[in-house]
């Protein structure tokens, strides 16, 4: 049945929100907070020799949950009848066994092996100002911080070597309750810049939204942990000093002498739009956009550049309101 099929999928969420003025008619406040979690059932082998076997019967099962939370507090500032500002703090932070929730079927625990915690919190600020009657200014600011990092119990280095066991099958970790693995610390962060003044005009040849602007990000992204072992960062080696021959045991220990992966990006942007109402059912998109970019790698070397010459993205489009039916075209260049 659907309600079965969808059990490990559904969850039940819990939400309040709030509002109102703190000063009447000057400053007001929103807030709201949400719940995130569920429950899925997954399967395990308790160790290895199970896992050899491949005999379903034989699994364990478990929830493991995925648990998590939004929340998100906004300010409104009247400043002056023309102007206003607004201030806004958000936070989603989600945590979760990563093999258990995804599904893994394997000869550990999930709940003693690596969880993943995603999420962060984002800052945001805009200043608007009715400069004239037909024109507005807004300038904004927002900062967003949402790695993804993985923690686990229990680290392996090349001092306390992994213990494995070869088969016919493969390999597998002699410890039966946690996974080989060492934490893993991510970035996800940009700073962003933008300012925009809109016209709206009335002329003889039909009315216009004019709207020119800019924009600058500062992004960081990347992995500065020393070891990750998501088979791209870590590399195991024998250990021929540890070789024992019973049960096939071998000790392998990894080793990664490359750096943390972190790159780097500047952007700006100018642009300059026109929406063309030339008649009641014809109207124009006319559009133009430079950007500027350099990409740097962990030693903060440029590896990327482009300047604004480099990067003209013209756009052209329609929309034609033929009554019974509407007709819509576009051309444009994107980098």
């Amino acid at each position: 049945p659907f309600s079965e099929a969808t059990k490990y999928t559904t969850e039940d969420r819990v939400a309040v929100t709030l509002g109102g003025p703190i000063i009447k008619d000057k400053l007001w406040f929103f807030t709201s907070y949400e719940t995130r979690g569920k429950n899925k059932n997954t399967f395990y082998y308790e160790n290895w020799r199970l896992h050899d076997v491949g005999d379903s019967t034989q699994q364990t099962s478990i929830m493991p949950s995925y648990e998590g939370h939004y929340f998100n507090f906004k300010l409104t500032y009247q400043m002056t009848e023309n102007q206003s500002l607004t201030a806004q703090f958000i936070e989603d932070p989600i945590e979760f066994p990563n093999p258990g929730y995804r599904g893994y079927t394997n000869y550990q625990n999930p709940l003693n092996g690596t969880f993943q915690k995603q999420g962060g919190v984002n800052y945001q600020a805009e200043y608007n100002w009715v400069a004239t009657p037909n024109s507005i200014l807004k300038i904004a600011f927002s900062r967003k911080d949402s790695p993804l990092d993985q923690t686990g119990g229990r680290g392996s280095s090349v001092d306390l070597p992994a213990v494995q066991v070869y088969t016919s099958n493969g390999w597998y970790n002699q410890d039966l309750e946690y996974a080989t693995h060492s934490a893993y610390q991510s970035t996800r962060e940009h700073n962003s810049y933008r300012a925009s003044y809109d016209m709206y005009l009335d002329t003889p040849t039909g009315s216009h939204n004019v709207k020119v602007g800019l924009e600058h990000r500062d992004q960081e992204n990347g992995s500065y942990s020393p070891v990750w072992n998501g088979y791209n960062r870590m590399q195991f080696y024998l250990r021929d000093d540890l070789w024992s021959r019973s049960w096939s045991v071998v000790y392998r220990a990894y080793d990664d002498f490359r750096p943390p992966s972190q790159r780097y990006e500047t952007y700006q942007a100018l642009y300059a739009s026109d929406s063309w109402s030339v008649t009641d059912s014809l109207t124009l998109s006319l559009g133009l956009r430079t950007e500027n970019i350099d990409k740097k790698n962990l030693l903060k070397d440029t590896i990327i550049e482009a300047s604004f010459g480099d990067m003209i993205a013209p756009r052209l489009g329609f929309a034609w309101d033929l009554e019974t039916a509407s007709l819509h075209g576009s051309v444009a260049r994107y980098y």
